[in-house]
């Protein structure tokens, strides 16, 4: 039985289904759930448009925040929310391995 849900998040239709999803498994199962941003750092972006960065961890942290509270709640579920810099597919790797995670949940699509 999967205990540990981490969830990369990034705000778009898909990613909203899949927390909804790990939400509700999390409550039958009285599982923990982790909630996953990260933002991808191009140097080259960055370096023309540096407040691009600031902007999008800004809106990162405020979608995750209000998801959070969304599920604290409606579902009485509480979730952890975990910030990275990099490369999504990296990060949410690497969240893996810091979390434990049994079961990555998330959408077929994203912002990226």
């Amino acid at each position: 039985m999967y205990q540990n849900l981490l969830v990369p998040y990034d705000d778009s239709e898909f990613s909203r289904a899949a927390l909804l999803e790990a939400a509700h498994w999390a409550r039958r199962h009285q599982g923990k759930l982790t909630i996953l941003h990260a933002v991808f750092f191009d140097t080259e972006e960055f370096g023309i448009a540096p407040e691009l960065r600031e902007k999008r961890w800004r809106k990162g942290q405020e979608s995750c925040s209000a998801a959070k509270a969304r599920l604290e709640t409606e579902l009485g579920i509480e979730a952890q929310i975990l910030y990275r810099e990099g490369d999504p597919p990296e990060e949410v790797l690497s969240a893996v391995e810091g979390t434990g995670a049994d079961l990555i949940v998330m959408g077929t699509h994203g912002r990226r």
